[in-house]
Order: structure tokens, then sequence, then C-alpha cells
């Protein structure tokens, strides 16, 4: 059985991480640096800094983190693949269901590692890199990004961002038949539908050969989205609508760029 222990004098570091196992439900030990390690240890969380005081002799993995909260998403995510015994080295797969809300689904070894949902590409964009970055060490192969095909212009947005970062990874277009949960809840339906794109097999796609211009109504889709993002009191500029519509600019920013723009006005 894996036995997780966090080991830090760290005030930060552990409350950040206590936190996240609380809210995933993982028991462990709370361990001082000088205190004896129980034997059936098999994973230690610590800090970067006091990573060199664990002893050497132990056989548990370590994971070290930094306070700044993305390391330690980064850590959790690391513990998760440790916690699914799928083995050290596994295929890692990123499942989108691209619409209002963006759906994902992180699989490792085929087990359900992680699950978000987000309201733009941005925050998409973001979070596979988390999960890149985290995940690396563990993966046995190219990462691989299957995408929904249920909503043409969420999916032509976010393949503008997508190619705007260049990733190192491996793209499918996947069939949305039989994904769309009509009848559960908002945010399961979103997760349902993810998590079957990441386990259903898609058409291979270059992500320099995709068709990504802009259509009819996206630049007005956007500025109406930056009216539900400002809860009605900004409406981004056509010009700010079509930089986000082309990956150049997150929506935040964009808003945020249009209230200032406001301001100098009044």
């Amino acid at each position: 059985m894996v036995r997780v222990a966090v080991i830090t004098e760290k005030p930060r570091i552990f409350h950040l991480i206590s936190k996240e196992l609380k809210e995933l439900g993982i028991p462990y030990y709370s361990l001082f640096l000088k205190g004896e390690i129980p034997k059936d240890v098999t994973i230690i969380l610590t800090s970067t800094e006091e990573m060199e005081k664990i002893p050497k002799n132990i056989s548990a993995h370590i994971i070290a983190t930094s306070a700044n909260i993305n390391d330690i998403k980064k850590a959790i995510l690391k513990l998760k693949v440790l916690l699914s015994e799928s083995g050290r080295k596994g295929q890692v797969i990123i499942g989108i269901d691209p619409g209002d809300v963006y759906g994902v689904v992180v699989t490792f070894g085929g087990k359900v590692i992680d699950t978000g949902l987000f309201h733009s590409p941005h925050e998409v964009i973001k979070y596979i890199k988390l999960v890149q970055n985290a995940l690396l060490q563990f993966s046995d192969g190219e990462l691989i990004i299957r995408i929904g095909n249920g909503s043409p212009l969420h999916q032509r947005w976010l393949f503008r961002y997508l190619r705007n970062i260049r990733l190192r990874a491996h793209y499918e277009i996947v069939d949305e038949t039989y994904t769309t949960m009509t009848r559960t809840k908002f945010r399961k339906r979103d997760i349902t539908a993810a998590m079957l794109i990441s386990k259903k097999r898609g058409r291979t796609v270059n992500i320099d050969h995709i068709n990504i211009s802009l259509k009819p109504g996206e630049i007005k889709y956007i500025q109406a989205k930056s009216r539900i993002l400002s809860n009605g009191k900004i409406t981004i500029s056509w010009d700010l609508a079509e930089k986000v519509a082309k990956g150049e600019l997150s929506l935040e920013k964009a808003v945020k760029i249009m209230e200032n723009h406001m301001k100098t006005w009044r």
C-alpha cells in the first residue's frame, strides 16, 4: 500500500500541500525533518531546500516543491501518478472537450490523473504546459492531445493558441459522436465528454496544416465573452477581440487593457 508523508518545517508549503491532500482525501503522515520516518512510507513530499536533509538510505520516492502555487500543483500531479500505481513510465494523454467551458482530462497509463474546467483557451494552454512540465519525467513517448470536434469555433480558437506556443505533442481530432452527455450536470458532462475523448483514438493532424482562419461571428462571440468576464461592465474593442481570437492575447488581458483605455477616456 502506498503511504504518503509530508516532511517540511516550512509553514506555507506544509499548509498548501496538506490542504491539497485533504481535498483529495489522501491520508498522510506529518513529520519533522529529524523525526523517524515510518518504514511503510513510499512517497515523501518536502521543500526543495529541505530535500537534501532527507535520509539517503530510504527507498521512498521524494517529491520536492517550492511554495509557488504552480510548483505545488506540479508536485500533486506527480503524486497522483505515483498513487495510480501505473508504473514509473506511461503514456500521458490529454483529452479536451471544447465549448463555452473546456472540459479537460489527463490520463497516465490509461488511468485518470486529473481533471479541470476552463473558460478560455488561454487557461487550457496554461494547464497543458503545467501538466507537461510536471509529468515529463514519467512520460513514455510524446504527449498526446486529443481534441473533440463538437464545437468547431472553440476548437479553432484553441488550435490558434496551441500553434503559437509550439508544444512538442502529437495532436488528434476526435469524433465526438457518443461522447456528449446531455442529461448530466454541466460540470460532470464536460468532464465525462473529455474523458471519453481521451480514450478514443482520433484523426492525426499536423497543427500547421489546420484551417484556423477567422469565421463570421467569432469576434462578436469573444466580445460577448468579455462582457460576461467583466460582469457586464466592459465590451472589448474589435481589434482586441481579433487578437484574442488569434491567440495573441488572453481574454483576461484584453479586458484589462480595455478597462485601462476606458479610464483614460473619462
